[in-house]
This record gives structure tokens, C-alpha cells and sequence, in this order.
């Protein structure tokens, strides 16, 4: 029921995050039509300008309010425009500290911070409805606007 527009892949045809506050789809152009890329669900989307990089990451917080795991997908938008995955970590903060990336498994601090800095300086796409837009009309007028 609301809307967002940010141009994930850099070719000038921004994409639309769809969002119902809950679930949201990633929608994309190509060869003349709307292609569902994916949909978020729990995760907060982010994305590297310019760079076709899209992260979906998530975290686990536990009674207390203290992050126990955090999760990062990264992919990129195809050209059917589908998002394929390209790079993934994990950090676990309950009981033993440890942290994985796609290619490395308990791993250290430093190598899985550089992995995720890898893909590029990730920027949120806020999903929250006071930033989004009740039409795709208007949020694509704000995109236009910028």
C-alpha cells in the first residue's frame, strides 16, 4: 500500500520497493516491462548507489533488547532482472562470538567487516510509512523531485 523508487542497478530505470509494512517486493524494468525481482519480508533493504549491489539484512534481538545474529545477503539485479545472489555473512553474539562470510566460516572481526565494506558503502531504503508514498504516482514524483 505504499511505495519507494531508487535506482538499484545504475541504468537510469529506477526500481520500485513496493511495501505493505510488512512484506515488500522489489519491482525492476526491463525490455519494456515491470519485473518482480524478489521480496523482502523481514529484512531491511539496502542498496549501493550506482553499483548494482542490493543487501538484505536482518538481525535477531533477544528479550533484552541485545543483537544475538545479523544477517547480510547481497545480490545484484540481473539482466531478466532478477536479483541473483552474489555474497552473504552472518554474525552470531550469543554464547561464543563468531562470524562467516560465503566463502569463510569462523572467521575474524576484521575479515568479515571487510567483506561486507567489500560490496560498497550500503545506503538504507526506508520501508517505514512516513517515508514512503501512498501512490506509485507520487513516488515517483518525489525520485523525479531529487
Amino acid at each position: 500500500d505504499s511505495y519507494v523508487f531508487c535506482d538499484i542497478d545504475g541504468d537510469a530505470y529506477p526500481e520500485c520497493i513496493a511495501t505493505n509494512g510488512t512484506l515488500s517486493y522489489v519491482l525492476t524494468y526491463r525490455e519494456g516491462k515491470s519485473v518482480e525481482s524478489n521480496y523482502i519480508a523481514t529484512y531491511y533493504p539496502f542498496y549501493v548507489p550506482g553499483k548494482n549491489v542490493f543487501c538484505k539484512y536482518s538481525e535477531i534481538i533477544n528479550g533484552s533488547e541485545v543483537k544475538i545474529r545479523e544477517d547480510r545477503y547481497f545480490y545484484e539485479i540481473n539482466d531478466n532482472g532478477s536479483l541473483q545472489i552474489i555474497g552473504s555473512s552472518t554474525g552470531y553474539f550469543a554464547n561464543s562470538i563468531r562470524y562467516n562470510t560465503q566463502s569463510r566460516s569462523d572467521t575474524s572481526k576484521a575479515i568479515y567487516d571487510e567483506y561486507n565494506d567489500s560490496f560498497g558503502d550500503l545506503v538504507e531504503i526506508s520501508i517505514e510509512y512516513e517515508d514512503t508514498y501512498r501512490s506509485i504516482d507520487a513516488a515517483c514524483d518525489a525520485y523525479l523531485s531529487n
